[in-house]
């Protein structure tokens, strides 16, 4: 219900926007209509990325929901639109690229959150970043669990990377790291592993 009445009210809100003042330029602008979300459009006019980021952080506080969820919302052309267009259509028609490279970024890394399942790290969790880098194919996140581990389990980073690599120290579902990963295809971690391994 609480979604439903998020959503009415934001439908219920759609702005509307001076087309011929948008054509005059940046500095001459007229919102008419209901003005909550003038910023999102004006961010858009001016391809300010960071007046775009500010004004969904204020409207994720406003519909009291995450920032990504909020972006959604947004985005939804029945529920916020410039000029007649959602804010998509209208980035591309004022050819807005920093706001769409921002915008498209945002719906990708969503898109990876939804398509990659829920991992729990159960028993020792000591050692889980190196899991987690392996299941997220991060290889940035697994140099830093391997430099981490650096005066702990060895003198260099390849004195800790042997140690881990042995299956005995440190598994993930039960298998070794090599094998985790080969299993998850984190094709990242597999070449750097392979070109290290001693």
């Amino acid at each position: 219900m609480k979604k439903l009445l998020i959503s009415v009210v934001v439908s219920a809100a759609c702005l509307s926007f001076n087309a011929n003042a948008a054509l005059e330029g940046s500095s001459k602008f007229k919102f008419v209509g209901d003005t909550a979300f003038a910023s999102l459009c004006k961010a858009v006019v001016t391809d300010n990325v960071n007046l775009f980021k500010l004004s969904v952080a204020k409207q994720s506080t406003w519909l009291n929901a995450s920032k990504s969820k909020a972006l959604d919302i947004l985005l939804d052309a029945n529920n916020v639109q410039c000029a007649g267009k959602g804010l998509v259509e209208f980035s591309q028609a004022r050819n807005a690229q920093n706001v769409l490279t921002y915008i498209q970024g945002e719906q990708t890394a969503q898109a990876a959150s939804k398509t990659t399942p829920k991992v729990k790290f159960v028993g020792d969790t000591h050692y889980a970043s190196f899991c987690k880098a392996v299941v997220t194919n991060d290889l940035d996140m697994f140099k830093r669990a391997v430099a981490s581990r650096v005066g702990d389990l060895g003198n260099s980073k390849q004195q800790v990377l042997d140690v881990v690599l042995d299956k005995n120290n440190v598994s993930c579902a039960g298998q070794g790291l090599v094998e985790f990963s080969q299993t998850r295809q984190a094709q990242d971690i597999v070449s750097f592993l392979s070109a290290n391994k001693a």
